[in-house]
């Protein structure tokens, strides 16, 4: 993860005070945490592998940071966010899109066999969050690096998993 997505987590998650708080639970969901963990004050943080993780719980906050592009079905791994999520539970997503360049989940440039690479185009991204989370999103993007950067909030009616 390059410095400008994790301005993105710090900016997004500090517009909707997440980030000073130590009573809220957060979820990575395959991303790194090396530098997204140092943000966020609580204590409660799960790191889960995106291609083994079922949502068994709810949390306060679901980051997907770097992750989307790697896997090929990323609309699946949203909506699976989403079901993690509590009422009112908050989603920071950061992405590789067009003209990004291609880049392994290792940080090179080169794509070794077998492995999913896709950058995501904003307009897919806000399509699927307005599918998945309706009435409570943003998209950004940013070029150079060419990223988005997008939040989401899960509905506060009560769910249940």
């Amino acid at each position: 993860m390059h410095a400008e997505a994790r301005l993105a987590v710090e900016r997004i998650g500090g517009a909707y005070g997440l980030l000073h708080r130590k009573d809220i639970s957060v979820i990575n969901i395959g991303g790194p945490e090396s530098l997204t963990r140092n943000l966020f004050a609580t204590r409660h943080w799960t790191t889960v592998n995106l291609d083994t993780w079922a949502p068994d719980r709810f949390y306060d906050v679901a980051l997907c940071v770097g992750v989307l592009e790697h896997t090929p079905s990323w609309r699946t791994c949203l909506a699976a966010a989403a079901e993690a999520l509590k009422p009112g539970g908050s989603l920071i997503v950061v992405c590789a899109s067009d003209r990004h360049p291609p880049h392994s989940v290792n940080g090179t440039t080169r794509i070794p066999a077998g492995e999913h690479y896709s950058n995501i185009q904003p307009m897919e991204l806000v399509a699927a969050l307005a599918d998945i989370f309706p009435g409570a999103y943003g998209v950004d993007y940013a070029f150079p690096p060419g990223d988005v950067y997008a939040w989401a909030q899960r509905p506060t009616a009560s769910v249940t998993i």
